[in-house]
């Protein structure tokens, strides 16, 4: 996707995770989206609900070239592979990461990647930030980017459905490759990093105004289509109050400024444009 100011952008789903259907859809939503399901079936393949009541979802990053900057929004899990990074808990929540051959495939090496904005210290969206060696030897994948993070106390209000990416932001820390944001930030110009509040106090949002591209990257603020709707909040959110809030900011640039909006965990549909109807709200997909 392309636009004036040679800005572009592209969308991908790196891995797969599940989560506890009824907390991430709230204890409201579970009929909602039955009913969904009923009107939709393909769509209902794609959010497959198991036996474990665990729904699967995307982990969804956005890769931005503009300026001579190579940004990534978001990394994905960890490497399931290597026993020092994940356990079993992280083989039984995450897929294989394919940020790496994504990468590759766009012409893209690791030491081209400038900047890296993760929207949450979770392990789903920072994960995939660093590798493990030949060696055994810890290291960031991109050693030559900044990485950007909403500097918010590490600890939770709620139980996490995610553990966060810990050794990940030890090493950043070290390398000085950790640039903490405390308030609104423009990365470069039209290109800006927005604190959250809501689903922990460490969480943010992208947003973009370059030529007649409007786009915000709602992280897990909505991470989902079906989050778009006001009364669905993922339970693990610490202030669920808040994150209404800053949905409906999110859901009203959209409705009146044009604003796409980019889900971090949905299969399908990942990016729309809500619209007001006298029926209510409506989603309307690229």
């Amino acid at each position: 996707m392309t636009a004036p100011f040679n800005l572009k952008w592209t969308l991908h789903d790196v891995a797969l995770t599940k989560k506890d259907s009824g907390n991430v859809f709230s204890p409201q939503s579970r009929a909602t989206l039955l009913q969904h399901f009923n009107s939709s079936p393909k769509e209902a393949n794609k959010y497959h609900v198991g036996r474990d009541q665990r729904i699967q979802l995307a982990c969804n990053i956005m890769l931005i070239e503009y300026l001579g900057r190579t940004i990534l929004v978001d990394t994905g899990p960890p490497d399931i592979g290597d026993s020092s990074l994940s356990n079993e808990e992280d083989a039984d929540n995450f897929s294989i990461n394919r940020l790496h051959r994504l990468l590759r495939d766009q012409g893209i090496s690791v030491g081209d990647v400038t900047d890296v904005i993760l929207t949450s210290r979770d392990k789903d969206h920072a994960g995939g930030t660093i590798y493990s060696d030949r060696a055994g030897k810890h290291k960031l994948r991109f050693t030559k980017a900044t990485h950007y993070c909403h500097k918010g106390s590490e600890q939770r209000q709620r139980p996490q459905s995610t553990p966060q990416a810990d050794l990940a932001f030890t090493l950043m820390e070290q390398s000085g490759q950790l640039n903490y944001i405390e308030q609104e930030e423009e990365l470069v110009p039209g290109v800006r990093i927005i604190p959250a509040f809501g689903p922990s106090s460490y969480a943010s949002m992208l947003q973009i105004d370059v030529g007649a591209d409007r786009i915000i990257f709602a992280g897990d603020v909505c991470p989902t289509s079906y989050h778009v709707t006001p009364d669905i909040t993922s339970a693990y959110d610490d202030n669920p109050d808040l994150t209404f809030a800053e949905k409906q900011v999110c859901v009203e640039k959209s409705m009146h400024s044009g604003y796409l909006l980019v889900f971090c965990h949905a299969l399908e549909p990942k990016t729309c444009w809500v619209e007001e109807t006298k029926q209510g709200i409506s989603l309307r997909i690229p």
